[in-house]
């Protein structure tokens, strides 16, 4: 009766594998209690949503992050091009702040440095450190090649171990690998996209008052840094279904296939099958992100492998 009413989700052994573990009740209760469902509306209209219109939170931990840092400070003879020897260095680039946010839906986490002493950056490193620690994936915008060497260096200045192991996103790489937008800062991002805009703020002043200890100054870093990490989160879900080598978040499942990026358990197959050099594979699109993938089982071919062409190089 199931094939009858659906024939389209037999075009496939997995499909037709998830319909009957459904309807034998066999979905992984234990999973689906671990990992609590509820309803979420993101504002960029991303409601990741399964099938059934509940919002289903990935197994795997994903931490968006976004940190602010002081400049290196050097006795210089010019004000252009120098170089700035060792003895030179009167103080090297330390962390002021962060803000973080689970991709939960919870609210964002801030800490921050003493406001009378902006160098004394330990705690705040022990605290970020503690959330790296429990993530599984975490999304940065040009965290490969500023956020992340910068916190190792941190970590290091301060005799600290590195956390367990994680994958990263970069929004920043992802846009410029896969897009061609006009400039790939984050706000350029969000502003083409429609998604919003950062903080506006008062350059580097904002952030030599706040070195300075100036109260209000702090206020409105910490609106700014919060505001970057909520930005970071829109454009990340409005990237992500385009990103080919996203951390496959459906190995942290074990009852039904999912969608490699979100988790998803709606997906729909495609006409097109997915094609390397030698073999062809079913190919599915997922309901909530929209992201493409395939499956892992080849397509039998009719012919032999060794009857079969390839590409003379």
């Amino acid at each position: 009766m199931m094939r009858e009413e659906r024939p389209e989700l037999y075009m496939s052994i997995e499909h037709a594998r998830s319909c009957v573990r459904r309807y034998r009740g066999q979905e992984g209760k234990r999973t689906r209690a671990k990992n609590k469902h509820r309803e979420y509306y993101s504002e960029n209209g991303d409601e990741r949503r399964n099938h059934d219109g509940v919002y289903t939170i990935p197994s795997a931990r994903i931490l968006l992050f976004d940190i602010e840092t002081a400049p290196h400070m050097a006795y210089v003879w010019r004000c252009f091009k120098e170089y700035v020897a060792p003895e030179q260095m009167i103080q090297h680039t330390t962390v002021i702040c962060w803000a973080a946010k689970w991709l939960d839906g919870g609210k964002v986490m801030f800490d921050c440095v003493p406001h009378d002493d902006y160098t004394n950056d330990r705690a705040i490193c022990e605290s970020l450190w503690a959330l790296f620690n429990e993530a599984d994936i975490i999304v940065a915008h040009n965290g490969r090649a500023f956020d992340h060497p910068l916190m190792r260096t941190r970590w290091l200045a301060h005799g600290m171990t590195p956390p367990e192991p994680y994958q990263t996103v970069d929004t920043c790489k992802l846009a410029q690998k896969q897009f061609r937008f006009p400039r790939s800062k984050l706000e350029s991002i969000a502003q083409y996209l429609g998604i919003g805009h950062k903080t506006p703020h008062d350059g580097f002043s904002l952030w030599r008052q706040c070195m300075d200890g100036d109260a209000k100054a702090w206020a409105k870093m910490k609106r700014y840094n919060i505001n970057d990490v909520k930005l970071l989160e829109s454009v990340y879900l409005r990237l992500r279904a385009w990103d080919v080598q996203h951390p496959n978040v459906s190995l942290d499942y074990d009852d039904v296939s999912r969608c490699t990026v979100c988790g998803s358990t709606s997906m729909s197959p495609l006409l097109k099958n997915a094609r390397t050099e030698a073999s062809m594979f079913e190919s599915y699109r997922c309901d909530s992100c929209g992201h493409v993938m395939r499956s892992r089982s080849r397509i039998k071919p009719v012919l032999d492998a060794s009857e079969r062409m390839a590409n003379a190089r």
